[in-house]
């Protein structure tokens, strides 16, 4: 629900094929295949789908998260090659400074893992190709923590020559 991720700091929106915010959607249908969170407009109100996004903030962690998986609900789905056309969801990751860390696409249902490299993760927007309709259920990830305990590291110094080749 959307209280519970607030609770987590973690914040959903939605934006629409155009780049226009748009109202989320929620479906709980208690504790159904069926529930998960889509973006209002679009094909379908309630799931993510014609070119709109889904976005996923992790403000609340100020070190970013890592190993981030999504369920994809496979009830209210179509991901996948069906008429010679292939429905998918691109996930772009950002790092906490707002810098894109990498992209790629998937048309898996159920969980959907971010991979490894990607750490200190402060976002994430999941886009729905044009002919795709997909419904999230959850996220999972874990928060980045400071290592207190670790050893400092020792400054290094570096020695150099100027030479100046033409007298």
């Amino acid at each position: 629900s959307a209280a519970n991720a607030a609770l987590n700091g973690v914040t959903l929106s939605g934006i629409n094929r155009t780049g226009g915010t748009q109202t989320l959607s929620y479906t709980n249908n208690t504790g159904t295949a069926d529930d998960g969170v889509g973006v209002n407009g679009g094909g379908s109100g309630s799931r993510v789908d014609n070119l709109e996004t889904l976005v996923v903030n992790f403000s609340g962690h100020p070190r970013g998260v890592q190993g981030v998986s999504f369920v994809v609900s496979a009830n209210q789905s179509n991901l996948g090659s069906s008429g010679g056309s292939v429905s998918s969801l691109t996930y772009t990751v950002f790092d906490v400074a707002g810098n894109e860390l990498g992209q790629f696409y998937s048309f898996a249902e159920g969980t959907v893992t971010m991979p490894s490299q990607y750490s200190n993760i402060g976002r994430i927007e999941i886009e729905a190709n044009s002919p795709a309709q997909a419904r999230i259920s959850s996220v999972t990830f874990e928060s980045v923590a400071l290592d207190s305990a670790a050893p400092a590291v020792d400054p290094v110094t570096v020695g150099y020559t100027l030479t100046d080749d033409e007298g």
